[in-house]
């Protein structure tokens, strides 16, 4: 009897970590790092992020980025962010990569529960991972319960908007891309005017859907706007690689991906150009962005 109790006793342990493990991915952002990290557990396997790793170690080069990324935000957890940071509420930027509206259901933005807001109205869609599905079924068993209201029937006008949920809960709140920002460079100015105006305590944390593209994007402009001065754009793209982004260089349409390879060609042109401007003694700070490329082409 002993023996099968022993048994029992080590599933029901290995479910139970199982299952804390799943609900602890459920609760964290997507592919969630800080500009200080050194690399993710799902680099360790890669050679170059490994030596990346072991050299990183001594050197000084290298200005410390105050910023996240990720991607949609848990709100829940943005509390105990701050209380980590010892950071007051006013000096964190949460920075919205998307370019439409995002609706939350609680903690957790709509596409997290697999719907999304077409024409004003929820539209279900499919989650794939059979915890997720279990924790959604619970949050949303509860939300229906306190609201008194069946999700299906809910409108936009029933949610807030996380611009809405951000600035409730005192933070800064801004949406610096528009469509079409992979070609369309004009908006370069103002996010550098946005970079300038951090102070030197602020942290600034940017998402986008899945903290993939448009993050790494943002955490690349990000890093070489600190370090274009001390590192190489290899070392900022290997080390923003090796922390968890994307690998900018590899133009491959990502599979089941939602980029063209327009804008996977346009996005490694960008951060090229803008590791340039921010060496060119003639570029950042003496000229704009758009007149600098305007004089390198005349």
């Amino acid at each position: 009897m002993n023996k099968y109790m022993k048994i029992f006793s080590v599933i029901l342990c290995l479910l139970l970590a199982s299952l804390a493990f799943a609900f602890y991915q459920y609760q964290t952002p997507r592919i969630f790092r800080q500009g200080d990290d050194i690399i993710a557990v799902k680099r360790l396997t890669s050679p170059q992020c490994l030596s990346h790793a072991l050299s990183h170690f001594g050197k000084t080069e290298r200005v410390s980025l105050n910023v996240t990324g990720s991607g949609f935000l848990n709100l829940d957890d943005l509390d105990a962010f701050i209380a980590q940071k010892a950071i007051s509420k006013d000096k964190i930027y949460i920075i919205n990569l998307h370019d439409a509206p995002i609706y939350y259901i609680g903690a957790h933005a709509l596409d997290s529960y697999g719907y999304k807001m077409v024409d004003g109205k929820l539209q279900k869609g499919k989650l794939t991972s059979f915890f997720k599905r279990l924790f959604t079924r619970m949050e949303i068993f509860l939300y229906e319960i306190q609201s008194g209201k069946k999700i299906d029937s809910l409108t936009k006008e029933d949610l807030m908007t996380e611009k809405e949920a951000i600035q409730a809960l005192g933070f800064q709140y801004l949406e610096p891309l528009k469509e079409g920002w992979t070609r369309d460079w004009y908006y370069i100015n103002d996010l550098l005017k946005l970079f300038e105006s951090i102070p030197e305590d602020g942290w600034i944390y940017f998402h986008c859907e899945r903290g993939r593209g448009r993050t790494t994007s943002l955490l690349l402009l990000y890093d070489i706007f600190k370090n274009a001065k001390n590192l190489s754009l290899e070392e900022i793209l290997r080390h923003q690689y090796c922390i968890g982004g994307e690998d900018i260089e590899n133009t491959q349409i990502w599979k089941n991906g939602t980029w063209s390879q327009d804008e996977l060609n346009d996005r490694k042109d960008l951060i090229h150009e803008f590791y340039d401007y921010m060496n060119d003694p003639k570029g950042y700070p003496k000229t704009d962005f758009i007149q600098w490329q305007g004089l390198k082409r005349s």
